[in-house]
């Protein structure tokens, strides 16, 4: 399930958490940036057991293959809940969700970041693209929520 960090009170002016800057990496830019070994390539570094017919080796580029397509998927939330509403507090906060579908602008996240009062959000997409985001669904028992954004803005 998504995670949130909560910022309590660490809101811009306009009532929302700061910006996340991000840098993505892969391990071999990781292995190659590293001064101690940056003349060696990561066969020289790695004894990987063969275990069956597969090795550790042979499954990173399925994983970094499936990592890559997940991106795009992955979102930040930013929101704001301006006042205390039935159990919740006021809370500006950041969070995580992702994108279920698409083509009608939802996002599934945390029970708590929909929030049971007022709700004021925006989604950070995986190449900075901020979006606002209203709250769509909050399941009363399971620790889901869906957040609701418009396509078209993309």
């Amino acid at each position: 399930m998504p995670t949130d960090h909560a910022s309590n009170g660490a809101c811009t002016s306009s009532g929302m958490p700061s910006a996340i800057k991000r840098r993505r990496t892969s391990s071999r830019d990781t292995l190659e940036n590293t001064n101690a070994v940056a003349d060696m390539h990561i066969d020289d570094v790695v004894t990987v057991p063969v275990i069956g017919k597969v090795t550790a080796i042979q499954d990173v580029p399925k994983w970094q293959e499936t990592t890559e397509a997940s991106f795009g998927g992955i979102v930040a939330i930013r929101f704001t809940q301006p006042i205390a509403f039935d159990t919740d507090s006021p809370l500006c906060s950041l969070a995580t969700g992702f994108i279920v579908d698409a083509q009608r602008g939802i996002i599934l996240t945390n029970r708590h970041v929909v929030g049971t009062g007022p709700f004021v959000g925006e989604a950070v997409m995986h190449d900075h693209e901020v979006v606002e985001v209203q709250a769509l669904y909050r399941d009363p028992i399971h620790d889901f929520g869906f957040l609701k954004f418009d396509p078209s803005h993309i």
